[in-house]
């Protein structure tokens, strides 16, 4: 924890919002919790369990084996101010056959600055809603669906060099935890918030601190972004049009 503390601080900070919980009613849950045993969620009491409303954000963490043994790890934020659906309190869990000392430090630090982001809104429940709604159009014989709040976009259509991009493109594939609540790996490549885990080391792309600028809860330093090449001034074709053409 002492690592990913330290690398979140160097990403964003955020501010108190005990004025924001009396002034708008209070806090809301919006998702069970707490992992158990079984693969389920369960709520703690807000106002016994997290006495201390001067705090910014509370992550509960755990480690355990998931059912399906090819989870690696989850996290989701659970209580959220009403007026503007700021998470407040949101969990990380880990399963513990892919973390340790006898595993990459990196990787692991990886992991964890990746299920924090989902954590703190980084999902398909908050991004949507609070960007103002997800574009949508069809590209590479399907439809592909994109964040097109101010930074994203701008950070797309930079990177590509495509200034008619619509956004920075969603993952639309994966099933119901990947699906829209990560960025499209085809098009992001390394990027730490794509869904899959694959053998290239993640970095910590613009694309997923744009987005998180975009939520206007957290102070973003968007220098803490590391190069992604790939797809770089690439143009509007790396984006619309397929890798392999199937004709040929």
């Amino acid at each position: 924890m002492p690592r990913l503390q330290s690398k979140l601080a160097e990403i964003f900070t955020v501010t108190t919002w005990r004025n924001s919980i009396i002034t708008d009613g209070g806090i809301a849950s919006d998702t069970p919790c707490v992992w158990d045993a079984s693969n389920t969620f369960s709520n703690p009491k807000y106002n016994s369990d997290f006495p201390d409303e001067e705090g910014d954000y509370y992550l509960m963490y755990d480690m355990f084996a998931f059912t399906n043994p090819f989870t690696v790890a989850a996290a989701g934020n659970c209580y959220t101010i009403n007026a503007d659906k700021r998470p407040v309190i949101g969990t990380a869990v880990f399963a513990p056959n892919y973390f340790g000392p006898e595993f990459n430090l990196a990787s692991q630090v990886h992991t964890a600055v990746h299920e924090t982001f989902h954590a703190l809104g980084f999902n398909d429940n908050v991004i949507g809603e609070v960007t103002g709604g997800l574009g949508r159009e069809t590209q590479r014989q399907t439809t592909r669906f994109y964040v097109t709040s101010e930074y994203a976009t701008e950070f797309a259509r930079d990177h590509f060099s495509c200034p008619t991009l619509l956004g920075a493109e969603i993952e639309n594939d994966g099933g119901t935890g990947t699906e829209l609540s990560h960025i499209e790996e085809r098009t992001f490549g390394d990027s730490i918030m794509t869904g899959w885990v694959n053998r290239r080391d993640s970095l910590l792309s613009g694309a997923e601190l744009a987005i998180m600028k975009d939520l206007k809860w957290y102070t973003v330093n968007m220098t803490a972004k590391q190069p992604l090449f790939w797809g770089k001034n690439q143009g509007c074709n790396f984006g619309y049009l397929p890798c392999i053409d199937k004709a040929t």
